[in-house]
């Protein structure tokens, strides 16, 4: 397995990002019988919502991306909550083009670094959560493997947890 170069997202990574794919097709598409649809929606979500974030990351929060020869190869978008009270993952996602690489689990362990880092440079009390699609067997797969818990289901999703 290759290692991504990982960097924080900035204004140079403005155009990479609004084309990164993690999902296929790489956007809805139509059917007579359905609509607009995806097979897998919460991955069209996380697509969506990493290409909208905006370059760098504001205030308590990080965008980390990982780069190799084609690009964007992996992202992680991180942070504070809301209160400042606990740390949130809100989106982890490995190009569509490195699938099986174990690229999404990098950036997994890529944030969980920076936030322990964090913790231990402002000496703070707090854990990191995230959220999962419960149809996601495979985000539910990875944030079980680095050992976040599950807590409950919260707005259709499922709410993990760990300590940092």
């Amino acid at each position: 397995m290759t290692t991504l170069s990982w960097h924080n997202a900035g204004d140079h990574h403005r155009q990479a990002l609004s084309e990164f794919v993690c999902t296929d097709p790489p956007k809805r598409t139509y059917d007579r019988n359905r609509g607009r649809h995806h097979p897998r929606p919460w991955e069209l979500e996380v697509q969506s919502h990493l290409r909208g974030l905006r370059t760098p990351a504001g205030p308590g929060e990080a965008l980390a991306l990982g780069l190799d020869e084609h690009g964007v190869a992996a992202a992680a978008h991180f942070g504070f909550d809301d209160t400042r009270s606990q740390f949130m993952i809100w989106s982890v996602a490995r190009a569509h083009r490195c699938s099986g690489l174990g690229y999404g689990r990098e950036a997994l362990e890529v944030s969980l670094a920076v936030m322990k880092a964090t913790k231990e440079t402002y000496d703070l009390d707090l854990g990191v959560f995230t959220y999962v699609d419960p149809r996601n067997k495979a985000s539910r797969n990875m944030v079980q493997a680095v050992g976040f818990t599950y807590l409950n289901m919260y707005d259709g999703y499922e709410g993990w947890v760990r300590d940092v």
